[in-house]
Parts: C-alpha cells; sequence; structure tokens
C-alpha cells in the first residue's frame, strides 16, 4: 500500500508540472546561438565577445490576464526557463523588458529584485532593465570593451519596454533574443559605455521590443 501511494504521489507531481507552460529566451548573433565567453562574428570588420547578459521581463500576461507579480531575472550565465501557469489555449502573450516605475521606487528588494543580482544602482536611479558587457574585436585587432546598462525609470528618459507577440502559440514559448541589431547600432554610434539613466540608455532600450522574436520552429 505504501509503494502503491508513492507512484500514486510521483505520479501526481508529474502531472501536475506537465500543466505548467514555459517562456524560453535564447540569445543568438545572426544565426548562431550565444555561448558566454566565445566570440561570433557580426559583420566582416567585427566579431562579439559577450561575458554578462542580463535582463528582467515583468508584467507577464497570456491572454491579456496578467500573472499577479510577475518579474523574473535572466541571467544568461546561469540560464533557466520561466515556468508559466499552464493555458490551454495561448493567442497572446506579452511582457515588459524591464521595471516600471513602482517596482523601481518600491522598497521590496526580495528575489529577483534583490541588489545581490548586480542590476541596483541607487535609490533615485532604480534598476538596470538589460546589461551587456563584452569586447568587440576588430578585424583590424583593436579591442574594444562595450558595456551598456540600459535604466532609467524618470521622465523624459524612461527605459521600461513592452512586447506582445501573438498567433497559435504552443506551450513551450520560444522566443530568439537578436543582439546584432543592438550591439550593429551601438557600434555605429560609439555607443561602448553606457552606465547610466539618461539619453543614450533611451535610445538604445527603444530597440529593444525588435530583438525578441518568436520562434516558430526549432532551428
Amino acid at each position: 500500500m505504501r509503494i502503491l501511494l508513492l507512484i500514486l504521489s510521483f505520479s501526481s507531481v508529474v502531472f501536475l508540472f506537465s500543466q505548467e507552460s514555459m517562456l524560453q529566451v535564447i540569445p543568438f548573433v545572426q544565426n548562431k546561438k550565444v555561448v558566454m565567453n566565445q566570440t561570433i562574428p557580426i559583420t566582416e570588420n567585427y566579431s562579439i565577445e559577450i561575458e554578462t547578459l542580463k535582463m528582467y521581463l515583468s508584467a507577464i500576461q497570456i491572454n491579456q490576464d496578467p500573472i499577479i507579480d510577475s518579474v523574473y531575472l535572466l541571467d544568461f550565465e546561469e540560464y533557466h526557463p520561466i515556468l508559466l501557469p499552464n493555458t490551454k489555449e495561448i493567442k497572446e502573450f506579452s511582457f515588459s523588458i524591464g521595471l516600471d516605475s513602482i517596482k523601481n521606487v518600491s522598497e521590496n528588494y526580495d528575489g529577483a529584485l534583490d541588489p545581490i543580482h548586480g542590476m541596483y544602482w541607487a535609490w533615485h536611479t532604480g534598476y538596470t532593465n538589460f546589461k551587456l558587457k563584452g569586447k568587440i574585436h576588430f578585424s583590424t585587432n583593436e579591442t574594444k570593451d562595450i558595456e551598456l546598462h540600459l535604466g532609467g525609470y524618470l521622465a523624459p528618459f524612461q527605459t521600461v519596454q513592452n512586447k506582445t507577440v501573438k498567433g497559435n502559440l504552443s506551450s513551450t514559448i520560444t522566443i530568439r533574443l537578436q543582439l546584432e541589431y543592438l550591439i550593429e547600432y551601438a557600434v555605429k554610434n560609439t555607443y561602448y559605455s553606457i552606465l547610466s539613466p539618461g539619453k543614450s540608455a533611451h535610445e538604445l532600450s527603444s530597440l529593444l521590443p525588435s530583438l525578441f522574436q518568436l520562434q516558430t520552429n526549432e532551428k
């Protein structure tokens, strides 16, 4: 009887786990998956070596139904997919890239908001929404450090962005994060070091939604 109960309990756990949906965000440069600390070509003139890649996703909605208190920190050095409430049919999925002003001024520093994660600036500047750090290797043998800390919640340079994807989505939503759009723009405009809120952080943050692209099949 005890063995039967254990089997039933294990089956129940598996069943409950299988009812959850999942969000995967996979960073790419061109058509290559990003591997931290490995060099990936962007153009014939330069390549990128990414050392740090972190970002907040928040305010998640499935079919326009909000997931309460949804704040997730994605750290691609030790990345795990986001488990979501089970939804039989997902037609619309939306989220914020970064944190709204309420989260920035809140004194709740638990979980993903803990300053230990290296995403909190200070009380008057709030959180970094998106962080990329690495090296640009040019074909001329020159190397430049690149460090983009994109954040800021005060007008006129708010940086939180919104993204919505629609369609007949599966229970596992896979999104490609096409980083070359951001990196090419930063290199073209010599934005190699952005470490505080302001016009440049606001300008680059406006590109973030275009990086998130729904992957409809495995590549």
